[in-house]
């Protein structure tokens, strides 16, 4: 994933530009380029990497300059400065109010040769592709993603070398890359909210003791451990305890990515998106650009007020038991939000259309009596089989919709969950 972080800062224009001017005397530290962008097991040498870093109070955003021009550095410093001035003006809805880049990501082992690795952009037919000439299973849109996508990838890419047809589980690449990730100092990484709130990975929430006495998700670490040390080794291998802290963050708190046509193609983990917790009456939403994630308003806001923010992570459609069960088994909390306490909305997820005014009429599928009468126009005659065809339709929607979710999984929620 891309690591660069959402920063705000208290600078002027006119520093940020002497700043940047200042910054393009000095020699470039740009990405270099190299006549042979093939294995990853080849990172040894020639590659320079590119640095990105937060300002602090009182200074403009660092920033990598080519051939002395300040316009990637004026760039990034309106966006942050655009960021931090978001929280001072009106927000109307639809607007954009959090742009998230990934912590760390891994394209679905069934999508490869798809998507982008790195950017995770759709391949049209004919495109050129860049493909990793050590392992061959990376593919990429052009050579600055390869390199871009260098850091995720080459570990891993000395195991598949060395073991051709070694096919670890996708939930173990993420891991051993997410590990890998806080090795090289993601522990003090940062990504920004806004001018007050920001997150590092550490502020992740875990859940590990309920995971810890979660019988299948204990079974379901454990089964990833084989990979986990073919990927990781036992020199950097985590302890179990620590292991379980970054399963946990990793469950509660990953997405899963879906492309323009809602298809599930990768699991990323976002800091600044793992701020904003859950509401089944929402008042933003998510949606992705390639690797970002982008949160949305639902509502209009005379100030943006981020303690209030909230996103939904199912469909509010389903019962309130539904929804309930899905958010202790999946997050582990119980959701006592507005919407959980209205009765009224709750019997409206199990109602049928009245035949005579088309008004909703509640229907309790564990009753026996009959159904009816229309609250609305008092209609009484309803088919005597009506709550038994009701069972059977709402039985076989309940089971379709978990066939989905296990095939899919989140590709039909509005905050996508990961496959964990």
């Amino acid at each position: 994933m891309c690591h660069a972080a959402l920063t705000s800062t208290t600078t002027t224009t006119a520093a940020a530009a002497a700043a940047a001017n200042q910054h393009a005397k000095e020699p470039s530290q740009g990405v270099g380029s190299r006549a042979n962008l093939g294995g990853c097991g080849e990172v040894g040498g020639a590659v320079s990497q590119g640095r990105r870093g937060g300002a602090g109070p009182g200074s403009a955003p660092r920033q990598v300059v080519r051939g002395g021009r300040v316009a990637a550095v004026m760039r990034d410093y309106i966006s942050l400065r655009a960021q931090a001035l978001l929280a001072k003006k009106p927000v109307k809805r639809g607007d954009v109010i959090l742009t998230s880049k990934p912590f760390c990501t891994l394209l679905d082992s069934s999508v490869v040769g798809c998507y982008c690795e790195y950017c995770f952009v759709s391949f049209v037919k004919d495109r050129l592709l860049t493909r990793c000439s050590g392992c061959g299973r990376a593919y990429y849109c052009s050579e600055m993603c390869q390199e871009l996508g260098r850091a995720l990838h080459w570990r891993e890419c000395v195991v598949f070398r060395r073991r051709p047809n070694y096919q670890p589980k996708d939930s173990a690449r993420f891991l051993a890359r997410l590990i890998w990730v806080l090795k090289d100092g993601g522990e003090a990484r940062v990504e920004k909210i806004d001018d007050k709130r920001s997150r590092r990975f550490k502020d992740l929430v875990s859940h590990r003791r309920e995971v810890s006495r979660d019988e299948e998700q204990t079974k379901n670490l454990d089964s990833l451990m084989p990979d986990l040390r073919q990927l990781v080794g036992k020199r950097v291998m985590p302890t179990r305890d620590y292991l379980l802290e970054i399963f946990g963050k990793v469950r509660v708190n990953s997405f899963c990515l879906l492309d323009d046509r809602l298809t599930p193609i990768g699991t990323s983990l976002y800091l600044a998106a793992s701020y904003i917790d859950h509401d089944c009456h929402a008042n933003a939403f998510v949606t992705f650009f390639r690797n970002k994630l982008v949160v949305r308003s639902l509502v209009d806001w005379p100030n943006l007020d981020w303690s209030r923010v909230r996103i939904s992570y199912l469909d509010i459609m389903n019962t309130r038991t539904y929804r309930q069960d899905y958010l202790a088994r999946h997050y582990y909390f119980t959701c006592d939000c507005r919407l959980c306490r209205d009765d009224a909305h709750d019997l409206l997820t199990s109602t049928v259309p009245c035949g005579s005014c088309g008004e909703p009429v509640y229907l309790d599928e564990e009753a026996e009596d009959a159904v009816g009468p229309c609250d609305a126009c008092g209609n009484k005659s309803f088919p005597d089989n009506l709550r038994q065809d009701y069972r059977r339709v709402a039985d076989l929607t309940r089971l379709h919709l978990k066939d989905l979710d296990e095939a899919n999984p989140g590709a039909h929620t509005p905050v996508p969950v990961n496959s964990f």
